[in-house]
């Protein structure tokens, strides 16, 4: 390996776990990140995840109760980290394939918004449980728009912020970029 190739690598993991520990943030409303990590388990992986993919994890989620989000890019929407979920929500198994980061206005973290009509949104609470309304409904596309700039845009800024401050991130054991 070139001298390149390593300072590469190195730059590739500190953008990934900068942008993690962004979305954690964004999602938490604080910068929690070992916390975060100690109770979701995260991925980040080059390509979106099957149904397949995700329910592989059902037993290790359902054993532990940490959710599992698999954090990857949309060829459609290059720079627009998309999320997949695994969450055991007291005895229901949810499995998400792709979900976008909303922020509503006045709101301090981000939800998870299914794609796909009536499935409500994911919040994290204050103990960092994840919780499932189902009531959650978005309105008009305005307001989804909106919310979904707000969110990706605050998450930008955070990533940003990390990188220029150097503030690289060990990696979690289960993260693969790819």
């Amino acid at each position: 390996m070139t001298d390149i190739d390593w300072t590469m690598q190195q730059e590739q993991r500190k953008l990934i776990g900068c942008t993690m520990r962004a979305i954690a943030q964004t999602l938490t409303g604080t910068d929690r990140f070992d916390e975060f990590r100690e109770k979701v388990e995260i991925m980040t992986v080059g390509r979106a995840p099957s149904v397949g993919d995700l329910k592989h994890f059902a037993p290790q989620v359902r054993k532990t109760g940490r959710p599992v989000i698999w954090i990857y890019h949309d060829p459609r929407s290059p720079g627009i980290p998309r999320i997949g979920l695994v969450a055991q929500i007291g005895r229901q198994r949810h499995v998400v394939v792709s979900c976008t980061l909303w922020l509503g206005d006045g709101q301090d973290r981000a939800m998870l918004m299914p794609d796909g009509v009536d499935l409500g949104a994911y919040r994290f609470d204050d103990d960092l449980v994840l919780r499932h309304d189902l009531a959650f409904t978005l309105g008009s596309g305005q307001v989804a728009d909106k919310g979904i700039q707000e969110a990706y845009g605050t998450m930008a800024e955070l990533a940003i912020a990390y990188m220029d401050h150097d503030d690289a991130q060990d990696l979690p054991d289960l993260v693969r970029a790819g």
